[in-house]
């Protein structure tokens, strides 16, 4: 397909800054292919390397820590929690008990001490580790963490650090050691005496605003056990608020999924109607590309924020329209490609079409501000230039609120955004002079590039790669390959004369 060039328009709702608040650290050790790595997220966040380095297990990992601590889009109000149903959860209360029931006999007003929420986060953080993000990287990677471990290692480590105050450290088969200090989460309790019975209410205490009010007919062990899940919800809250609202994981081999979830959902189905009847199997699938397909035939019709950036890629590559539509009859959905009055399924089109289609498809239907969306090789079956616009839309992604870590193995791509790092030191005169517009712009607080190597005792170790506003992004890793192919060229050019 030609590539159409066109410069790009300013796109309607764009702001500046990224408004994302991130604050998220991960080290790694032992982990797949991975000996050593310690990387914070940004509104930003590329990983570069050779082959087999450890980019796509890094990048697995991070999206299986964001889904399992980010907040949830959806508010729900605490009288909608069946308290006990998650007392039979498996909590370690011991301490957090202790130390609120102590309290809440005291029957005092005032400020729930700092160090009982310390212990709550504590406990709740240690038996979510077990009952959620444990599960959630072995579902992701389809297989148990103790085969995660790097080979010749006995286990692995991934420390993760959020909000300066909460550190959560995982192994293989150990419970998670959680530290907790300086939260600043902020809670009181006020008692009060209504028809002679004592009624406490638990408050935020920054404002005074009643939170959950205690049953006085319930002995106090119960009304201790309300005061810790509510306090567990704005831990999680308080937790998320510094995390992107939701992970979504586009792996490198979307295309070829993309164009067999028809074949997969129609299968599945199928064998259904056997259930009870005779045995079934259904083949297992890591959790990462179930959940990339079940996205996928879930998908809302209705026109997301960021559509305006999906319809830009469509006219500047594409020269065409994705469309997604689910029959009524079937429940199926069908994906199709429409160009110049025709429309035609998506395993006929162009392999440029295939590859950007579930990219557009989020763009338009799912992803939304705050959001984290993990792209693997952007750059697959793209000519360079269409890479260099892909580049540039990611750029307008991160300027709406879109938060965006990619793997790449493209010079064009990580020296496009190169580029808008260095732009942004002095944007009014550069967009001038290129086809910038305002908002092409990137900031040093928002990138965190980082290269992978292959260490020469086995294992990679990751490095954060060299940035900033004058210089752009450190090239290095490309320009000993370009380098390395001048001396040869110069080499035929020497024996040829």
């Amino acid at each position: 397909m030609a590539q159409r060039r066109r410069m790009m328009k300013s796109l309607p709702g764009e702001t500046g800054q990224n408004s994302s608040r991130l604050n998220l650290t991960v080290d790694i050790r032992n982990f797949g292919p991975i000996k050593k790595a310690s990387i914070s997220l940004k509104p930003l966040t590329i990983f570069s390397g050779p082959n087999n380095s450890g980019k796509s297990y890094a990048a697995l990992l991070l999206h299986s820590i964001v889904s399992a601590y980010s907040s949830p889009r959806k508010r729900y109000r605490l009288s909608d929690i069946h308290y006990r149903k998650l007392h039979k959860m498996n909590y370690n209360l011991t301490s957090s008990m202790d130390k609120i029931l102590s309290f809440i006999k005291t029957g005092k007003d005032g400020e729930i001490p700092g160090d009982i929420i310390e212990t709550v986060a504590r406990e709740y953080l240690t038996s979510n580790a077990k009952n959620v993000l444990r599960p959630k990287i072995e579902r992701n990677f389809g297989d148990a963490s103790d085969k995660l471990v790097r080979t010749g290692q006995r286990s692995f480590s991934v420390k993760i650090a959020v909000n300066d105050g909460i550190e959560i450290c995982m192994h293989r088969k150990k419970n998670a050691v959680v530290k907790c200090r300086n939260i600043q989460l902020k809670r009181g309790i006020t008692f009060q005496d209504e028809k002679r019975r004592q009624v406490a209410a638990m408050y935020d205490h920054s404002d005074n605003h009643s939170l959950i009010e205690l049953d006085p007919a319930e002995p106090k062990r119960s009304q201790a056990l309300d005061v810790f899940f509510h306090l567990t919800h704005d831990i999680s809250r308080h937790m998320g608020s510094e995390l992107p609202s939701a992970s979504y994981y586009l792996p490198a081999a979307r295309s070829g999924i993309l164009q067999g979830h028809r074949a997969i959902t129609a299968g599945i189905i199928n064998n259904a109607t056997y259930a009870g009847v005779e045995g079934m199997t259904i083949p297992t699938m890591a959790g990462a590309a179930s959940d990339f397909i079940s996205s996928i035939i879930e998908m809302s019709p209705s026109a997301g924020p960021f559509n305006d950036i999906a319809r830009s890629l469509e006219e500047t590559i594409l020269d065409g329209k994705i469309s997604h539509a689910t029959s009524a009859r079937t429940r199926f959905p069908t994906i199709t490609y429409d160009h110049n009055n025709s429309t035609m399924p998506l395993h006929r089109t162009s392999s440029t079409v295939s590859e950007l289609a579930t990219l557009v498809l989020y763009l338009k239907h799912v992803v939304r501000e705050g959001d984290l969306v993990i792209l693997e090789e952007p750059e697959a079956h793209l000519h360079p230039e269409a890479q260099m616009i892909l580049a540039h839309h990611i750029v307008k992604m991160i300027r709406k609120g879109l938060n965006v870590l990619i793997t790449t193995h493209s010079l064009f791509v990580q020296g496009l955004l190169s580029q808008f790092l260095m732009s942004g030191k002095n944007n009014a005169v550069t967009s001038k002079k290129l086809d910038f517009d305002r908002h092409d712009y990137l900031l040093e607080d928002e990138v965190a590039p980082y290269t992978f190597a292959v260490s020469d005792k086995g294992g990679s170790i990751t490095r954060s790669t060299k940035f900033s506003a004058d210089n752009g992004i450190s090239l290095d890793e490309f320009a000993k390959v370009i380098e390395k192919l001048h001396r040869r060229r110069m080499i035929i050019e020497q024996n040829a004369s």
